[in-house]
């Protein structure tokens, strides 16, 4: 026996039944978009900031003064922090004597001049902060106290690395890009400048499970060398978005 043709109005007629009407089906199509994974979940993610180191103290002749060091940068480390979808984070990097911020927190830079304090960090976002070293402070013939080391915070970037020491008396040194080191002082029998302390860096780590950031800008590079992990790092200033 011939089998019937059924029509539905917004379907299709066809043999042994009718095609859901237009509307259920486009309601059912979102559904399967949303199940092949519509929303994202933003990730919760660890960061390090570290701020710039101050420059060091000039040195003077007569009198063969040596500069003292700048201090070292201070640091926060948060072990978690939830970030929101679709949300433009700004990472500001510290120069020298400069001030590092992102996610809300904000690391101060270390003080310029001779034998000078180490910067703050921050306990924002639950976070560990650290005080960089005072720089050594400057005397006659590059004698003077030694610098105060600086801090090492858990291994974010998959090697322990230490931040934000003081910088050195006399005949320059100290500093370095992206160390948050206090920059050395000047050599005082030939009147030099101290040296510029080392600049910030933010790091950002999170687990794999999470889809890499949407967007970013400035001074950055990724790297998925640490197993399992995601991980940012700015080396200058720009942005991120998940």
């Amino acid at each position: 026996m011939p089998r019937a043709l059924i029509e539905t109005f917004g379907g299709k007629a066809m043999a042994g039944g009718a095609l859901a009407p237009r509307s259920r089906r486009g309601v059912q199509g979102q559904v399967d978009s949303v199940r092949r994974g519509g929303a994202k979940t933003p990730p919760v993610i660890q960061y390090l900031l570290i701020g710039g180191g101050g420059t060091g103290g000039t040195g003077s002749n007569p009198g063969a003064f040596n500069g003292g060091g700048g201090g070292g940068g201070g640091g926060s480390y948060a072990p978690s922090f939830q970030t929101a979808s679709d949300t433009q984070y700004t990472i500001t990097v510290g120069g020298s004597a400069s001030s590092t911020s992102a996610f809300g927190a904000t690391v101060n830079g270390g003080t310029s001049g001779n034998g000078a304090p180490g910067g703050t960090g921050s306990t924002a976002n639950g976070a560990t902060s650290y005080t960089g070293g005072n720089g050594g402070p400057g005397f006659f013939f590059y004698s003077g106290s030694p610098p105060q080391p600086g801090y090492t915070p858990p291994a974010i970037s998959g090697t322990s690395t230490t931040y934000g020491a003081g910088g050195p008396v006399g005949a320059g040194g100290g500093g370095g890009d992206n160390t948050g080191n206090g920059g050395g002082g000047g050599d005082g029998v030939f009147n030099q400048p101290g040296v510029p302390g080392g600049s910030g860096i933010v790091i950002i780590k999170y687990a794999t499970s999470f889809e890499q950031a949407s967007a970013t800008t400035g001074t950055v590079t990724y790297s998925s060398a640490q197993s399992g992990f995601h991980t940012y790092t700015f080396t200058g200033s720009g942005s991120i978005t998940w």
